[in-house]
């Protein structure tokens, strides 16, 4: 066994339906992998298993080094500190500035209140700052994130997770509701953090030209199995139509 993350017969089921299906997958270290398939095919259990929010229920998922199935309390707090987590509803504190968003990263080396109330160590607070300018942000540091676009935030989500400073990344579903120059801008950032930065990335997504493009590798789900584990630019036109078929189907069916 190698890499940073090994599913070893992973499987979650939700009522007795198993959303992630006997998943067997490693992926290496500074790798940004495109994790696809239709909606309902279990992406977003799986980032949520690697992170740690979902506990398996059969097979295992080794993430630097660690049996996420076997952690609790302390060992598993620290384990979420060391794998950052973007969503595509940001989950910002809206009425925030950027920069104390940002800040906020650093929350699982000081105290919460220290973040928010402006006394985070002059370190901390350099690191927030030039998080923002990496993603674009530097003359919007003192704007509230409410008055920011989709695709602002999700950068300032970005500078958090940079701030955070984790070994993994995962991201669920990023770009799907922003626009094409945002999502374009936005994958950019996230393949510099594995490419630069070598941290290891997985991002969900539903856009396969995007996801053969930006990532380095795609693995596919398809009702919670792996069908497609191949480098991007290996994936082919018909594989990509064998995966979304069904999805194809309805659409058409709904046309007529």
């Amino acid at each position: 066994m190698s890499g940073v993350i090994h599913c070893d017969d992973l499987t979650h089921t939700f009522d007795g339906i198993a959303a992630v299906d006997r998943a067997t997958l490693t992926i290496a270290a500074g790798e940004f992998v495109g994790l696809v398939g239709p909606s309902g095919a279990g992406k977003t259990t799986l980032l949520r298993t690697l992170n740690g929010f979902v506990t398996p229920s059969a097979g295992r998922a080794i993430v630097a080094g660690r049996d996420v199935g076997a952690l609790n309390g302390r060992d598993l707090r620290r384990h979420r500190r060391q794998v950052g987590m973007i969503y595509q509803r940001f989950h910002l504190v809206e009425r925030a500035t950027a920069f104390h968003n940002a800040l906020s990263g650093a929350a699982g080396r000081l105290s919460p209140w220290r973040t928010w109330l402006s006394t985070a160590p002059p370190g901390e607070r350099v690191r927030a700052l030039d998080a923002l300018a990496r993603v674009g942000l530097a003359d919007r540091w003192a704007q509230r994130v409410d008055t920011l676009s989709g695709g602002q935030r999700q950068r300032v989500a970005i500078a958090r997770t940079v701030v955070q400073d984790p070994q993994i990344v995962l991201a669920d579903e990023p770009v799907a509701s922003l626009d094409p120059a945002s999502a374009e801008r936005v994958l950019t950032l996230l393949a510099d953090l594995a490419r630069k930065d070598g941290r290891t990335v997985v991002a969900s997504l539903h856009q396969v030209e995007l996801a053969g493009r930006f990532c380095d590798r795609i693995i596919a789900l398809d009702q919670g199995r792996v069908v497609i584990d191949a480098p991007a630019r290996q994936v082919t036109a018909e594989q990509w139509g064998t995966l979304y078929r069904l999805e194809h189907d309805v659409l058409a069916e709904e046309a007529v």
